[in-house]
């Protein structure tokens, strides 16, 4: 099978290429494609030269009438894109063109056969992700209607939760044998060896209780309510300590004690990463009580060094998280009681503990990589391929 992979350009705005950074999803996808024998070719279509005129719209929007507006989602750009993509196709020896995210084929007609890898669909993320609120009713509109004919157009539907496929044929009416839940990897460029992870389980002990924080976005992330837990879990006496990798909160008072900040630490840096290693593989459970989240590639990674992970009820963190086989889910209106006394009962039968680490990190090797992932992907094409 032979697929052309489609970068949306809005993802790579750097000087580095999107398939180049090793970081980014589009390249963990790229090589997972790869990773299971078929061609895969590439192609880098160009932000329109006129985007910085709709850059001054959102400005101007923004400003005047305190609504969001995204130049990314501008017809007339798209569209732009679209006749870049589409001249491509026209010319390439390909089964199935592929990207990450629906916006990668905005008018882009059903003659051209496509599909698409996404966390979320549009509607998943109005009013529920900060960034998406308080859109105007007139673009809200517009917005809809290119997602709606993406998802009408497109040959497959890839979706990485329940969360995104239920909006996929609910919302937006697309036909169940078109959408396919498949969940994304853990973003690792070298994966922890198996078997280290396996030993490293059985040295943990149950002296100190570690739990780490892992995001960029402290407040977003659920951070005050974490040390909240961490203080609580102390109060009841268990002795534990937070680790916090992503960011830099100031933290002040008696929290201080059990909080430990590495600040924001690059997983291309050899010696930074090998510190994120340092503190997965001796930390005990990864925690983090986020406010909103369409997937958590982060919960992934944790599981690939034997982690159980901690997390609230929403968004799609439900498909990534399974109660006592790769961590346990919270309500996200649970006091930090409740969620600290539900850490310890898993963290005090020791064996229980070891068991639920090593579910975990098979979790990770059967479901949460992205060769995994990939490969039910390219089997789902191969079936549908004419």
């Amino acid at each position: 099978m032979k697929l052309v992979y489609i970068v949306y350009p809005f993802d790579h705005p750097s000087k580095i290429p999107a398939l180049k950074n090793k970081m980014s999803v589009h390249s963990f996808i790229y090589e997972g494609l790869k990773s299971t024998g078929v061609k895969v070719k590439s192609f880098y279509p160009k932000i329109p030269w006129f985007t910085f005129l709709y850059r001054i719209k959102k400005y101007l929007i923004l400003k005047l009438f305190k609504k969001n507006y995204f130049y990314q989602r501008e017809p007339k750009i798209l569209k732009h894109i679209a006749r870049q993509t589409k001249s491509h196709l026209k010319t390439s020896d390909y089964d199935f063109a592929i990207g990450f995210g629906s916006l990668t084929f905005a008018f882009i007609d059903s003659s051209f056969k496509f599909a698409f890898w996404s966390d979320a669909t549009f509607e998943n993320m109005v009013n529920y992700q900060k960034y998406c609120k308080n859109i105007s009713d007139k673009y809200l509109i517009i917005y809809q209607e290119i997602e709606k004919n993406i998802l009408t157009n497109a040959s497959n539907i890839f979706l990485a939760s329940d969360f995104a496929t239920k909006e996929a044929i609910n919302f937006y009416k697309v036909s169940q044998d078109r959408v396919h839940e498949i969940p994304f990897g853990g973003n690792i460029i070298k994966e922890p060896d198996y078997d280290l992870i396996k030993s490293k389980i059985e040295k943990r002990d149950n002296k100190l209780l570690k739990l780490i924080f892992v995001g960029r976005d402290w407040a977003g992330k659920g951070g005050d309510f974490a040390l909240d837990v961490t203080k609580k879990i102390n109060e009841l006496g268990i002795k534990c300590e937070l680790s916090v990798i992503g960011c830099t909160p100031e933290v002040v008072g008696e929290v201080e004690d059990y909080v430990k900040i590495h600040g924001l630490l690059d997983k291309n840096n050899p010696e930074e990463f090998a510190k994120i290693e340092e503190l997965y593989t001796n930390s005990h459970f990864h925690f983090l009580p986020t406010k909103a989240e369409s997937f958590g590639h982060v919960f992934c990674e944790a599981n690939a060094y034997g982690l159980p992970n901690f997390a609230p009820i929403t968004g799609g963190i439900p498909s990534v998280i399974k109660n006592g086989v790769n961590g346990y889910l919270f309500n996200l209106d649970d006091s930090s009681e409740t969620v600290a006394r539900l850490i310890i009962n898993t963290f005090s039968d020791f064996d229980t503990y070891r068991k639920l680490c090593r579910s975990s990190l098979n979790e990770y090797h059967t479901r949460l990589n992205w060769k995994s992932a990939s490969k039910k992907v390219v089997e789902i094409l191969e079936l549908t391929k004419e």
